[in-house]
């Protein structure tokens, strides 16, 4: 009796305990992304405005907009909110529209490119430094989640780099160390 009792409460916590480690990642599972084609963006903060506006009536889980090649990223966990949030660019965003826009299917790459667009990193430096964090306001547990998925997307991506970054940093040579001091106006 005491034994089922004991693998009773094991298999439950075993249960709760995968549970929770299942929560800690995004589902990537039930995301649709739509690639967008829009006029009237012409500058970043028109594109941090637009993805904004769009995040805080909660529409979709993450967005990115390129005003260079006016397209843009929409990831959205319900297919249907496309429609909405066109509706809301259409109408509400002053000469900013939305021409037209497609499904795509998600990748890792995908995602890693859509997020460094938002952190207005060109897509030629992405593998240089990992990309910046995003805070998606009060989607804080999101933001931190979003950030851990495409950060270890960026780490399987580009190992070198990231070696390089968590590496020693070399010595100064004498030359530097006296750079560095004029600088400071330092002086031994």
């Amino acid at each position: 009796m005491v034994m089922k009792k004991l693998t009773c409460i094991l298999i439950v916590s075993m249960c709760i305990c995968i549970n929770t480690i299942a929560q800690k990642e995004l589902n990537t599972d039930n995301w649709y992304i739509f690639k967008v084609y829009t006029s009237g963006l012409q500058s970043d903060l028109n594109e941090e405005m637009l993805a904004r506006t769009i995040e805080k009536k909660e529409m979709d889980l993450f967005c990115a907009f390129d005003y260079h090649s006016n397209e843009g990223y929409i990831i959205t966990t319900d297919k249907n909110k496309i429609y909405q949030i066109e509706d809301l660019i259409n109408s509400l965003i002053q000469k900013v529209t939305i021409q037209s826009y497609e499904e795509i299917p998600y990748t890792d790459e995908l995602l890693l490119n859509i997020y460094s667009m938002r952190g207005n990193v060109m897509k030629k430096d992405i593998h240089k430094k990992l990309p910046p964090f995003i805070n998606l306001g009060p989607k804080f547990e999101i933001s931190n989640k979003l950030y851990t998925k495409v950060k270890d997307i960026w780490i399987s991506f580009y190992p070198d780099s990231y070696k390089q970054m968590i590496s020693e940093p070399k010595p100064l040579s004498q030359q530097e160390i006296e750079e560095r001091n004029k600088k400071t106006n330092y002086k031994p």
